[in-house]
């Protein structure tokens, strides 16, 4: 519809807009041409019309389905003047007769048409298309209309843009036909759906789909249906699953169901279908039954198309074999009568009758169907049966006479069972007087005389009634004893035969009798004595009472004698309960033994030493050795107890004795003692013994520790005693007893007299000794003076230095506390040692003589070194820093004053450092490290020794330091070469709180605590590492450690250490700070492990731990190993050159933007230069107009 408005003339205006079109597309512009512009035709009217506006849109929604009424679209003009118009429809017609869109009314041509103000014509109306398809987008057409304004007189345009858009039909508005029921399959069931859109029926995948629920098993079941394309949304629709429900002829052997006993396999079929017994089993085109017994089968079909049946229900009956008559048994077998049990089972149709046929006459062809029809046989039907078993009774029956029995089974079927056949005989009575009864009887007991017929009559049986016969004690038993009884009181006994399979029970037999009394307790005879020597014959017994063996002698401490008592009573009393009671049932003599207690005296032993009442005895550091008493016994007995020691000091009289034998040198009572054993009492007797100190035994041989026989008193830097041939010789008597033995302690200026020991070899007697040692084994101690300084080390520290103008006096002074100062020697040089060594090189040493002091008159540089050695001959050595003597020019001049403080000479030309005197250091530090007055002499290369402590050199020193060393203390040892550690010497620290420190050499150390051990025993190990390449192959190393700086170590031990030995490295204090990896190196699976990390200290040293010996890899790094340092670095990489490639981008993209920029800034100048063109051309134009 269109509103209309009145239209200025305008003059035509010719546009030219090439310039403006240039210069947009050369800014990337894309003009889309109008299609609205007014045709040529407009332009011919000659009137000039205003730009054409936008196209009216005229849309519409319509429904798939939908009818012609539904798609007629009319257009209008609606006048909102206030005046009438008048217009003239000159063309109306639609441009696109592919759209779907017609004319279905067009104005007349020609033919004014008059609109009211406010008032609206239909100018023709539009018909779309009926049958289109729904979709996304619309469908279009363009409906221009050319008209006439009558009053305006210009040719006008609209131009219409229909558009219509088909949406979707529901599918919940169509309608679904029922769906029938659904016959189980046991799988998917999808039944076919039909679906209609009024009399329209839709076709399935192209306007619906369908989905199903629940459609697998038994019930309600339904279908979803999914509109597509022309339809959308989902509609429902419910079916029942069933089972089949038409009828199947099912057969049996191939006949209808039999309600009687198949005497075969029942084979079940139905015609068209195939058979299970479990719904979701397996089915097969027959069932077979095979087991003999009723058969409650319940059975699914399944038809040719796949329908399963509900579960259908029969009963097949099978019975195929015979019944089994199991066992005939026969009991209760009296004179006249027997109970016979027939046992017989089915396992088809089961037992219905059992037969028994019995006679006198032995039938051996007899058969089942003779013994079912014969007048005298027995029947009993299953229900008289009990678990299988009948059971007849056989009554009037004669004694002693056998019958014949034949039995037989029939089943529900009529099969008959094989006939069992048996036998038995009935007994007979016992004979009259057959039963006779003894009796004997105690306080509690009787017992009755066994029955001696029993393997004729049976089993005896006894029963015990009171005296009257009438109740009953104890009832029938095997025994013939009865027991528990009351004593003194009458009972009556009942004996009979129990009957056997020939003969029947007897009639029982009876006798009384009464129980005896409890006899009183029998007295013992007391208060019975002898003397050692005597037999029992010797002592009286009470009448009634006799010894068990009076020819027995008597001993002291007895535990009593057996004797035996008889009573005379036994008729009347019962002495079972006695103690010893005993029975002859030969004599039927009752006897009592008893054991009586005796006092016997004893004897007393004599005790005589046979040296007399004084032994001498050696030495030997165990108890003595003597020579024991004789103990004499009365009758000359041997003695076979023991003798035990005591002892006492002599001097102490009143002291009390002391177990055992002395062990120490002195005088001794010695108390030897017997104890009271047996017939003999406790006796004594004492002696005195001296024992004392080997007294014959040579000396040991003194020598210095070199060998060199040494006089006793003269001195030495060690003593040592060697024992003659066959001793040991110690300095201790709780010590070690060797060859030789050292005296290494300082022992004073004025000596000591050393107490030593000798043990003889085979007899371990000791002999004291004692010798006179004079050992010195402390450095004298010495300083030089120049000039007023002072020195009193060996090397001097740095800048220790002194300059002099003139010639200075060299003082030197010495000490030596204990053998004193032998020699002081000494040389000046121009040469600075650096070592001791190098002191020792020096040439031109002269004897020092304190009245003609040597003098510095060398010019230039100068050093004094000084030998000092005493009568020991220890040795120390002392030197001057540099002294520099530089000739004063002005000789005349005041002489110069070194002092102390200055060491400035007469002229000042030079001002040498003075050094403060150094102070004296402790003794015992070591010469060897400039630090010390005291010089040790330096073991052989190989040799390991203490740090600090030189003479405690060689495994065997270092064992006993270790030996001795406390918790927690720590030895270092100088290996001085060597790098092998005796297995001994490393069992000394195991378990204990002990350090021991291993010093390579070159910077190389190894550190163990005893802490740590866990092996038992230990080898010797070499500590030795080669540090060096090529161990590990270099492909390894490198993939490991990249360019980073490696090391290779190499141990020599190979294996377990049994122990954490931690190792010190050098690995130099430029890499102080960073982290030192370690690898142990496996051969053959050629990889590196990583064992540790270790920081490397501010003096380049990095420990490790070590367990076992290998080769090792240390990789050199900023950081500790993680696994991840090659890729860390690797990701450094990667990132310094994504740094470098977003530098690169970013500088492109900068590049770029400029250039970019310039293009838009030419663009930007094109654009203006078109615009002002543009302008400049309009107001040519309407210049040219206005003139």
């Amino acid at each position: 519809m269109i509103k209309w408005k009145k239209h200025l003339k305008r003059k035509k205006t010719v546009m030219i807009l090439c310039a403006a079109a240039l210069t947009l597309l050369a800014a990337g512009q894309l003009l889309s041409p109008d299609p609205f512009i007014k045709t040529a035709e407009a332009a011919e009217t000659g009137t000039a019309s205003e730009p054409p506006e936008a196209p009216i849109r005229l849309e519409r929604t319509l429904t798939y389905g939908y009818g012609a009424e539904e798609a007629r679209i009319p257009v209008e003009f609606t006048n909102t003047g206030d005046e009438a118009v008048s217009v003239t429809v000159e063309k109306c017609e639609l441009t696109d007769s592919e759209s779907g869109f017609s004319l279905a009314s067009a104005p007349e041509a020609g033919a004014p048409l008059v609109i009211e103000p406010g008032g609206s014509e239909t100018i023709c109306t539009v018909q779309f298309e009926t049958g289109r398809a729904a979709g996304m987008s619309p469908y279009t057409g363009m409906l221009p209309i050319e008209y006439k304004d009558e009053a305006a007189g210009s040719l006008e345009q609209v131009n219409y843009r229909l558009s219509v858009t088909v949406k979707r039909k529901s599918i919940n508005s169509c309608t679904v036909d029922e769906i029938g029921k659904q016959y189980y399959t046991g799988k998917a069931v999808e039944p076919a759906v039909t679906v209609y859109d009024g009399g329209y029926r839709l076709t399935a995948g192209q306007d619906y789909t369908v989905d199903y629920t629940a459609n697998t098993s038994l019930g309600k079941s339904r279908v979803l249906i999914k509109g597509i394309k022309n339809y959308e949304g989902i509609t429902e629709k419910d079916f029942e699953i069933v089972y089949y429900d038409e009828m199947i002829t099912v057969l049996f052997n191939q006949a209808p169901l039999s309600e009687g006993w198949y005497s075969e396999d029942v084979t079940v079929a139905a015609d068209g279908c195939t058979i299970s017994d479990s719904l979701d089993g397996s089915y097969e085109d027959t069932y077979t039954v095979t087991g003999e017994g009723v058969h409650t089968l319940s059975l699914h079909f399944k038809t040719a198309e796949g329908y399963i049946t509900d579960a259908c229900g029969y009963t097949v009956k099978i019975d195929k074999a015979s019944p089994a008559a199991d066992s005939l048994q026969i009991s209760g077998i009296t004179d006249t009568a027997a109970s016979v049990s027939i046992a017989a089972s089915d396992t088809g149709s089961g037992v219905s009758q059992y037969y028994l046929y019995c006679t006198t006459e032995e039938r051996k062809d007899i058969t089942a169907e003779e013994i079912k029809e014969s007048e005298n046989t027995l029947i009993l039907g299953a229900e008289d049966a009990v678990s299988g078993t009948a059971v007849f009774q056989l009554d009037s029956l004669s004694e002693g006479t056998t019958y014949y029995l034949y039995a037989a089974a029939e089943d529900i079927s009529g099969k008959f069972s094989e006939v069992q056949a048996g036998s038995f005989t009935t007994k007979q009575p016992v004979p009259d007087g057959a039963v006779s009864l003894t009796l004997s009887a105690s306080a509690d007991t009787i017992t009755a005389g066994a029955l001696t017929d029993t393997e004729t009559y049976g089993a005896a049986k006894y029963r015990l009634l009171d005296a009257s016969g009438q109740k009953v004690v104890q009832d029938w038993q095997d025994g013939n004893v009865f027991s528990g009884l009351a004593e003194g009181t009458g009972y009556t006994v009942c004996a009979k035969y129990a009957g056997n399979d020939s003969y029947m029970e007897s009639a029982p037999g009876n006798a009384q009798i009464t129980t005896k009394r409890w006899a009183p307790p029998v007295t013992e005879p007391a208060g019975l004595t002898a003397s050692y020597g005597q037999t029992l014959k010797d002592v009286a017994l009470p009448e009634g009472w006799s010894w068990a063996d009076d020819t027995a002698a008597v001993t002291a401490g007895n535990s009593g004698y057996e004797a035996r008592f008889v009573p005379a009573d036994t008729d009347i009393y019962d002495y079972s309960r006695a103690e010893g009671y005993a029975y002859d049932s030969e004599s039927g003599q009752v006897t009592i033994t008893r054991t009586l207690p005796m006092e016997v005296s004893m004897e007393v032993p004599v005790l005589s030493w046979k040296d007399g009442n004084t032994q001498r005895a050696v030495y030997t550091g165990k108890a003595a050795v003597i020579t024991p008493p004789e103990v004499t016994l009365p009758g000359n007995e041997p003695f076979g107890g023991t003798i035990r020691y005591s002892w006492r000091r002599a001097a102490n009289t009143g002291g009390s004795f002391t177990s055992g034998l002395p062990s120490e040198v002195g005088t001794y009572t010695i108390r030897a003692s017997v104890e009271a054993d047996g017939n003999y009492g406790a006796a004594s007797a004492d002696m005195t013994l001296t024992i004392d100190w080997l007294w014959n035994a040579p000396d040991a041989k003194l020598t210095d520790q070199s060998g060199a026989s040494l006089a006793a008193g003269a001195w030495s830097r060690g003593a040592v005693l060697t024992a003659p041939a066959g001793y040991g010789v110690s300095f201790s008597l709780t010590g070690t007893f060797g060859s030789s033995v050292q005296y290494l302690s300082d022992t004073g200026k004025n000596g000591v007299a050393a107490v030593y020991y000798l043990k003889n070899s085979v007899s371990g007697e000791v002999a004291r000794k004692t010798v006179n040692l004079s050992v010195d084994r402390t450095d004298p101690t010495g300083s030089i003076s120049v000039g007023g300084a002072a020195w009193s080390q060996m090397l001097p520290a740095e800048g220790a230095e002194l300059g002099i103008s003139e010639k200075k006096a060299v003082t030197i002074s010495t000490d030596d506390a204990q053998s004193g100062v032998k020699t002081v020697e000494y040389t000046i040089s121009s040469k600075k040692c650096e070592n001791r060594e190098e002191i020792q090189k020096l040439g031109g040493w002269l004897i020092y003589n304190p009245d003609a002091k040597p003098e510095i008159k060398d010019s230039g540089t100068n050093y004094v070194y000084v030998r000092i050695t005493d009568h020991a001959g220890n040795t120390s050595w002392v030197s001057t820093g540099r002294i520099e003597y530089k000739a004063s020019e002005a000789s005349s001049g005041s002489s110069g004053n070194t002092g102390n403080s200055g060491g400035t000479g007469a002229s000042g030309s030079t001002t040498p450092t003075t050094p403060a005197t150094p102070s004296r250091p402790a003794a015992g530090t070591g010469s060897g490290t400039g630090n010390s007055s005291k010089t040790e002499k330096t073991p052989e290369p190989g040799v390991a020794y203490v740090k600090g402590r030189k003479s405690v050199n060689g495994w065997t020193a270092i064992k006993r330091l270790l030996e001795e060393a406390g918790e927690g203390d720590t030895e270092t040892l100088i290996m001085n070469g060597a790098s092998i550690v005796p297995g001994n010497v490393l069992a000394v620290l195991k378990g204990r709180d002990v350090t021991l420190v291993l010093d390579m050499g070159d910077g190389m150390s190894w550190t163990l605590n005893g802490q740590s051990f866990t092996e038992e025993e230990f080898g010797d190990i070499d500590f030795s590492v080669e540090i060096k390449t090529g161990i590990i192959p270099d492909d390894i190393i490198r993939s490991l450690a990249g360019d980073r700086n490696t090391i290779q170590l190499s141990l020599a031990y190979d294996g377990a250490f049994g122990f954490t030995a931690s190792l010190s490295l050098d690995l130099e204090e430029k890499n102080a700070g960073l982290y030192a990896s370690l690898f142990a190196y496996d051969g053959q699976e050629e990889k590196l492990e990583f064992i540790t990390s270790s920081e490397i200290g501010e003096d380049g040293c990095a420990d490790f731990d070590f367990t076992h010996a290998s080769d090792y890899a240390i990789v050199i790094d900023e950081a500790p190993f993680d696994g991840s340092a090659q890729q860390t670095e690797t990701e450094e990489e990667m990132q310094e050159t994504e740094l470098e490639l977003e530098e690169d981008s970013s500088k492109e993209k900068a590049e770029f933007n400029r250039l970019t920029a310039l293009i838009l800034v030419a663009c930007l100048l094109v654009l203006a230069a078109g615009a002002g063109i543009c302008i400049w051309i309009l107001r040519r134009k309407r210049k040219e107009d206005t003139e």
